[in-house]
């Protein structure tokens, strides 16, 4: 099962760069995405849209989509996971705050740790950084 980028997406993000100021630094970032309710699938494939249609973001590559179970102590389905190579201009703490915001406007409701969930964003790497802080 594969997913793809949005067509215009990568074309945005070039306009989007080359309106940047030079001293506006791009970095490649890498998003883990998942979901094990309702239409799995179908939510990776309206979060990969949502993250193209971001500001300051652009999709360059998805994996294909695969199965694994769920960690924790909670029963549930299993989840269906793709990875997203992007560009951005975002803060690694800019970046998430927006993966959070899409994961809310995707259904996405924190009420139970290790709990199931319509979809996941999460932040795998940023360039090559390590940031220990609060949330990352």
């Amino acid at each position: 099962m594969h997913l793809s980028p949005p067509h215009s997406t990568v074309s945005r993000w070039r306009s989007n760069a080359a309106g940047l100021p030079p001293e506006v630094p791009v970095e490649i970032a890498w998003i883990g995405l998942g979901s094990n309710l309702g239409d799995r699938r179908g939510l990776l494939e309206s979060a990969l849209a949502a993250l193209g249609r971001l500001e300051g973001l652009g999709v360059h590559s998805v994996s294909s989509a695969w199965e694994t179970s769920p960690v924790g102590p909670v029963t549930q389905e299993a989840f269906l996971n793709a990875v997203v190579r992007v560009s951005t201009s975002l803060s690694p703490q800019h970046l998430l705050q927006r993966l959070l915001s899409t994961e809310r406007d995707l259904g996405r409701v924190r009420n139970q740790r290790w709990g199931p969930r319509a979809i996941d964003l999460d932040l795998l790497l940023y360039a090559d950084r390590q940031v220990d802080e609060p949330g990352l």
